[in-house]
């Protein structure tokens, strides 16, 4: 496994277990990265009623604006796009759940073991190598590749349980420590 810088991070939740709960993504916002995939969830959770937000950070390239746009046009006002996040820690403290629908194979994820690093969960695609940054139920959630809105289940309950928010955060940072942190490489290599 890679490794992550896990002092370097912030480890506690934003979230209460009130208001919005934040969900969203880090990527280069090119179409391969599934961009697209969150703004179907969001279009998902705002028919549902759910009390989420989301922040898709990344450069606003065409790909994004399109998106921007058809949010826009389709009301879906809980959808942000912040812009590029220079440090990846400052992007994710802004957010709560930490997004992962790229349409390739990942080959390690490192944004979602810094999510888990800061303490929180994950929704990725069963795809690639992110099925193996995160223990699907325990320190995160993996849905079938291609099938955002089955990650509702899980942003519902998030919402209406608060401690299992809080336990799957925890668990999602002792799994980081426990797997890609510096002193396990270090000790690893």
């Amino acid at each position: 496994y890679n490794a992550v810088s896990i002092a370097d991070i912030q480890g506690q939740p934003r979230w209460q277990g009130r208001g919005p709960l934040i969900l969203g993504t880090l990527s280069s916002n090119l179409p391969k990265k599934g961009i697209e995939d969150v703004v179907k969830l969001a279009a998902a959770a705002k028919k549902e009623k759910l009390d989420v937000r989301f922040k898709i950070f990344g450069p606003l390239n065409e790909k994004a604006k399109r998106l921007q746009n058809y949010c826009k046009r389709r009301r879906i006002k809980t959808v942000e796009f912040p812009g590029y996040a220079e440090d990846a820690g400052q992007a994710i403290s802004q957010i709560d759940v930490v997004l992962n629908f790229s349409h390739f194979a990942e080959s390690f994820g490192r944004t979602i073991a810094e999510a888990g690093a800061a303490g929180r969960p994950a929704i990725v695609y069963k795809h690639g190598a992110l099925p193996e940054v995160v223990e699907d139920g325990v320190s995160g959630v993996v849905i079938p590749y291609l099938e955002p809105l089955k990650a509702l289940p899980a942003i519902k309950r998030f919402v209406e349980d608060p401690d299992f928010y809080f336990k799957m955060g925890r668990e999602a940072r002792l799994r980081a420590e426990n797997l890609f942190s510096r002193p396990v490489l270090k000790q690893k290599i």
